[in-house]
């Protein structure tokens, strides 16, 4: 495809999507991340874990449209799965439950048709449990956490609005109520 051509006819570009493909094999082999709380027992704490899934959502997404390989698709639904199992994505500290939503939007909508039904299901089941049915109860006024991030004056408030926004977005033509929401409260 066009995409494609285009690397392939530039040095600089090829050599970053080489680069973006030896990270990609790198994380096939990589184990699961393991739900931990946060030392003390104090909330839970898996903001490091969630900008791993959006780097991972970005790089598997990547190598799986430029290579057709399907391990690379399969490896990050295995790790949607895995953290979708988590008890919470930290809703507390909203920030984690948001960038984990973005990771499963950019995948869910850059890999929508390679998805299988069931696939795409899932990954929008586990997206609205664990992170857009928060968000609205923030908007709503019930904060679930320490940091107001729907008023926030700090990038909390542009990292976890823009989140939602993409992650109603990328839903909308399967649960319309969210977008609808969204840019209703916009």
């Amino acid at each position: 495809d066009a995409f494609k051509a285009e690397i392939a006819a530039d040095p600089l570009k090829t050599e970053w999507a080489n680069s973006v493909l030896a990270t990609a094999d790198a994380m096939l082999g990589r184990g699961h991340y393991v739900y931990n709380v946060q030392e003390g027992g104090v909330g839970d704490n898996i903001l490091e874990t969630s900008r791993y899934v959006i780097h991972m959502s970005y790089v598997l997404s990547f190598a799986y449209k430029m290579t057709g390989n399907a391990a690379y698709k399969d490896r990050l639904y295995a790790e949607f799965v895995n953290v979708g199992k988590f008890p919470g994505w930290s809703i507390e500290e909203f920030l984690t439950t948001a960038e984990m939503c973005h990771a499963f939007a950019l995948a869910y909508d850059w890999l929508y048709y390679d998805w299988t039904e069931a696939e795409r299901k899932n990954i929008l089941d586990i997206m609205t449990k664990q992170g857009l049915d928060y968000a609205v109860e923030n908007y709503n006024g019930s904060p679930t956490g320490g940091t107001n991030w729907v008023q926030a004056t700090h990038n909390w408030n542009l990292v976890c609005n823009g989140s939602m926004f993409i992650s109603a977005i990328a839903i909308a033509d399967e649960a319309p109520q969210y977008a609808d929401f969204f840019f209703e409260k916009k």
